[in-house]
């Protein structure tokens, strides 16, 4: 039961289906090719293929009789008289039967009583058509056609023994069937390996397919599949799903654009809130408490900015920079609201303070500056953040209570804070 759950699993694959089909129409061939030798086998196929030859010579031997002025019955060729009679052995032979008397006029078999032929065991009283009867000599086929030559009613007989097609059979068809099965057998090979060979061609220019797909990252949306030297078949696939990664690209672009536009636009009117709420005559308790929200309104901003310029990595500057500058940089800029939280900050440098890395020193300083800015607003109070930078890594870590297990997937949605929950967190550089 289990072993066909797992085949019907299958049930869809291009592979079993082209495989089923190749099973198919090989049961047929070689069905084909079995009857074939079962018909070989038989003493039917070599009577049939007997009677229609012996038919024909019937007609031919009636288009040559005359009859001379004595009134005897002449065979006007010689070479149906010899007939190359003699060659095969008395196995094949005609004669010429009077209707009305039953008696033979003319025969090719020898008149000496001695010399037994075929025709001298073929009765006179024979019906018209096809002959089959047995004898000492073994079954003899042939046929019979009724003439009529210068009022005189006449019977043609022609009849083939088939002594020599029982002696081949028994001398050759043990080597034609052996002969036929290792023609089968190499057959199903030639088959099984043909198909294999198809299959591995049709499913190859499959997954080339796959394999494009799997190349198109979101920062490669305008990537395509190739739709040359793959199946026509799967072409209108690839069309559709090309059509699909424009749409994508598209949608994702604009709201690339949008994030862009909004972060831009909301700088501006936050810092003329900012000033008009420094100059205001507000209490300072007051205004304390509406700074603290217009600085979480600009760090979103901020935030904004920085997704937009990630999405876009045409904008890296990728370079060689030193690992320690882009954290120290970082440090700095959130050195103020570490005093103002009351937090400590601690940086140590624990590879070489020459350590080279490629990167984009911007981008690796906004990075930085947003994992301690995180550890500042959301670790313990009075809390410590450490920094520790090696020569190809960077380690952040605090001593607030964790992240439960539960939410750490939220992590990666952007602006998904997570309240009172920060854990060690370590970026390989």
């Amino acid at each position: 039961m289990k072993l066909f759950r797992y085949l019907w699993t299958f049930r869809y694959s291009l592979t079993v289906t082209l495989l089923f089909n190749y099973c198919i129409a090989g049961i047929l061939l070689f069905g084909a090719l079995m009857l074939a030798m079962l018909t070989l086998n038989t003493g039917d196929f070599a009577d049939l293929a007997a009677q229609e030859p012996s038919e024909e010579l019937a007609y031919d031997i009636m288009e040559v009789l005359s009859i001379n002025d004595q009134g005897e019955i002449l065979v006007n060729n010689p070479d149906i008289l010899s007939w190359a009679y003699d060659n095969l052995y008395g196995n094949l032979g005609f004669r010429i039967v009077d209707k009305n008397t039953n008696k033979i006029i003319k025969s090719s078999a020898s008149d000496v009583v001695a010399i037994q032929t075929l025709l001298h065991y073929l009765p006179v009283d024979l019906s018209l058509g096809a002959i089959r009867l047995d004898s000492k000599l073994g079954p003899i086929t042939g046929f019979r056609l009724q003439v009529k030559l210068q009022d005189r009613a006449l019977y043609i007989d022609v009849a083939r023994s088939d002594r020599l097609g029982e002696f081949a059979k028994e001398a050759v068809m043990p080597a034609i069937q052996a002969s036929f099965k290792v023609m089968i057998f190499a057959s199903v090979l030639l088959f099984i390996l043909v198909s294999l060979v198809s299959l591995r061609l049709t499913t190859t220019k499959i997954k080339r397919v796959s394999l494009d797909a799997n190349k198109i990252s979101p920062n490669q949306l305008g990537q395509r599949l190739s739709i040359d030297k793959i199946p026509n078949e799967i072409v209108p696939l690839a069309n559709a799903i090309n059509r699909a990664l424009a749409r994508v690209e598209a949608g994702f672009e604009e709201q690339k654009r949008f994030v862009a536009n909004a972060a831009h636009e909301l700088r501006t009117p936050l810092t003329i809130i900012r000033t008009r709420i420094e100059l205001s005559e507000l209490p300072d308790g007051l205004i304390t408490d509406l700074l603290q929200d217009v600085s979480y309104m600009s760090r979103s901003v901020e935030q904004l900015l920085d997704l937009s310029r990630a999405q876009n990595s045409n904008t890296y500057l990728l370079k060689p920079i030193l690992i320690v500058k882009p954290v120290t940089d970082a440090c700095q800029l959130l050195g103020p609201l570490v005093l103002r939280e009351d937090k400590d900050l601690e940086l140590i440098v624990t590879g070489n303070n020459d350590s080279v890395i490629y990167g984009d020193h911007s981008a690796l300083t906004i990075a930085c500056k947003n994992i301690i800015e995180n550890a500042i607003k959301h670790g313990a109070v009075n809390g410590l953040i450490r920094v520790e930078v090696g020569d190809n890594w960077i380690s952040f870590s605090d001593n607030g209570p964790g992240i439960d297990k539960k939410i750490r997937l939220s992590l990666y949605k952007h602006f998904g804070g997570i309240i009172n929950q920060i854990t060690m967190v370590q970026v390989s550089v």
